[in-house]
C-alpha cells in the first residue's frame, strides 16, 4: 500500500468554493487568535519585485497569520478540520512576500503510525487569498491516533539561498483506526473463498498495488459567474448532484468511473460491484447519497489528466477545456456528455448505502457490463454517473441566468463529493470494483 500519499488541491468551482469558503475561514477552524505581528492584506504583502529590492540579503522568517498557542493544534478527531496560514516576512518588519508572485509556503502533516510507518498527509484545501499561504486538513478515518507533527516549509533559489520551517503539533483521537475496510468485501471473501477479486487503487493485486482506477468529475457553472460553460477534471472528489451556494458560486455535477480491467482478461465473471464512500467533513456539501442515480456506460474515451490538461485551442480560460472538451481532442457531443453518442442506455443504478462504514456510501450492480466489457461486445471507457444536462440547459449558468429551478429538478438533494482515486488519506474508501469470479 502507498506511504507516501499524494494529493492534488481542488480544482475547477469546487476548489474555489472550498477555498473562499474554507481558506477565508481557515482561521476560524480552531478559533486560532489572530496574530498581530502578521503583515496585514494589502499595503503590509508585497510583490517579489518590490519585497526583494527592499529586502535584499537580509534574514526572512515564516509568519503565521493567526497564532497557535505554543505551536499545538490541539486534539482533533476524524472528519474535524484544523487550519491556518502563513506567509515569509523580513524578520523585524511587519512586511510580507505576497505569494501570488511568488512560491507558497508549503505545509504537511507527518503522521506516524503505531508501526512506525511514517505517512504524510498534505493538505485537502488551500488558497492564496490576500497572498498568505492558507491550508487546511480533515483528519480522515485511516489517521493514526497520537501525537504527530504539522511542517511548514518554504524556499525559493531562484532569489534567495535561505530555506524556512516551521514546526506544530497536534494530537489525533481515532477510534476508527483499522476499522475502516468495507464489510462487504469480507462477506464476499466468505462466500465465495479464493474467487473475489477487488480493484481498488493501492490494494495489492498479483503482489503489486493495482493502479487502474480513473475519476473526474465534469460540472457546468462556476465561481463569481466566470466560468459558465466550463468543465473541470478534478481528481481530489468525486462529485456528483448540484450544489448553490449563492447566484455567484453554483455548479451542476457529474462524474465519469473508469477500472483497468486487465488483471480479470480471460475470466468469466459472476458478480460485479461498483462501491464509492462518500467523503465527510465538507459541512456545506450533502453527508449521503439521498437517492438513486443512473449509470450509464461511456462510449468515448476520455483521460483523467493527471494536472496536465489537453486544452483545445477553443478552450475559454487558461488551464481549462470548454464544455465540449475532456482531454483533446475527445469531444462531447453535449455538455458534459449528455449526448447520445456520449453515452450509452442506463445499464445500472447507483443505490445509497449506509452503515457499512463509518462512512456512509453508495453501491451499483454493474455485471452486465463489466461481462460485456470483457467479452469485447463494449469498449471499456468506464461509466458516467448521473443525470443528463439537458439541450435546453447547455452553456446556462446554474445559479445567474434564471435556470436555479431547471437545475434542481436535475438533482435537488445537494452535491456529494464521493473519494477518488487519488484520494491522499483513506485508501479503504476509494472506489472499489468487487468482482466475483465463476
Amino acid at each position: 500500500m502507498r506511504r507516501t500519499l499524494q494529493a492534488t488541491i481542488l480544482a475547477g468551482a469546487a476548489a474555489l468554493l472550498l477555498a473562499a469558503a474554507g481558506a477565508a475561514e481557515a482561521c476560524k477552524i480552531n478559533k486560532l487568535p489572530v496574530n498581530p505581528d502578521a503583515p496585514e492584506r494589502g499595503a503590509g504583502r508585497l510583490g517579489s519585485g518590490e519585497f526583494f529590492k527592499r529586502f535584499a540579503g537580509a534574514p526572512l522568517e515564516l509568519v503565521e497569520t493567526n497564532l497557535v498557542p505554543n505551536g499545538d493544534f490541539g486534539i482533533a478527531r476524524p472528519g474535524e478540520s484544523f487550519a491556518n496560514s502563513w506567509l515569509v516576512a523580513a524578520q523585524g518588519a511587519k512586511l510580507g512576500l505576497n505569494h501570488k508572485s511568488a512560491p507558497w509556503a508549503q505545509a504537511v502533516l507527518v503522521c506516524k503510525a503505531p508501526d512506525g510507518t511514517e505517512t504524510l498527509l498534505k493538505p485537502d484545501r488551500g488558497c492564496g487569498c490576500g497572498g498568505a499561504a492558507d491550508w487546511g486538513w480533515t483528519i480522515p478515518d485511516s489517521a493514526p491516533p497520537g501525537r504527530h507533527t504539522v511542517r511548514v516549509t518554504w524556499e525559493w533559489p531562484k532569489q534567495t539561498a535561505q530555506k524556512l520551517e516551521r514546526t506544530y503539533t497536534i494530537t489525533i483521537e481515532n477510534p476508527r483506526y483499522g476499522k475502516t475496510r468495507d464489510a462487504e468485501i469480507a462477506k464476499l471473501e466468505s462466500q465465495h473463498p479464493g474467487k473475489l477479486v477487488v480493484l481498488q487503487d493501492g490494494l495489492p493485486l498479483d503482489g503489486r498495488p493495482y493502479d487502474g482506477a480513473a475519476d473526474l468529475a465534469l460540472a457546468c457553472g462556476g465561481y463569481e459567474g466566470d466560468h459558465t460553460a466550463m468543465i473541470y477534471p478534478r481528481a481530489r472528489t468525486l462529485d456528483l448532484g448540484y450544489w448553490i451556494a449563492n447566484t455567484k458560486a453554483s455548479h451542476y455535477d457529474r462524474g465519469l468511473l473508469k477500472f483497468d480491467l486487465a488483471p480479470l482478461l480471460g475470466k468469466r465473471v459472476k458478480q460485479a460491484i461498483l462501491k464509492l464512500t462518500v467523503r465527510q467533513g465538507q459541512k456545506y456539501l450533502a453527508g449521503e447519497l439521498a437517492a438513486p442515480l443512473p449509470v450509464y456506460p461511456m462510449l468515448k474515451p476520455w483521460a483523467e489528466g493527471d494536472g496536465v490538461l489537453q486544452v483545445d485551442e477553443r478552450g475559454l480560460a487558461k488551464g481549462h477545456p470548454n464544455v465540449y472538451y475532456q482531454a483533446y481532442p475527445v469531444k462531447w457531443e453535449q455538455e458534459l456528455a449528455s449526448g447520445a453518442s456520449d453515452h450509452g442506455p442506463q445499464r445500472a443504478t447507483l443505490e445509497p448505502e449506509k452503515g457499512v462504514n463509518p462512512c456512509p456510501g453508495a453501491r451499483a450492480d454493474v455485471t452486465e457490463l463489466v461481462q460485456d466489457w470483457l467479452s469485447g461486445k463494449l469498449p471499456n471507457h468506464g461509466l458516467l454517473i448521473g443525470p443528463d444536462l439537458p439541450a435546453e440547459l447547455a452553456g446556462v449558468h446554474p445559479g445567474t441566468d434564471g435556470q436555479v429551478e431547471a437545475f434542481k429538478k436535475l438533482w435537488p438533494h445537494g452535491l456529494v463529493p464521493f473519494f477518488s482515486s487519488d484520494e491522499p488519506s483513506d485508501l479503504d474508501y476509494r472506489p472499489r470494483l468487487l468482482v466475483v469470479l465463476e
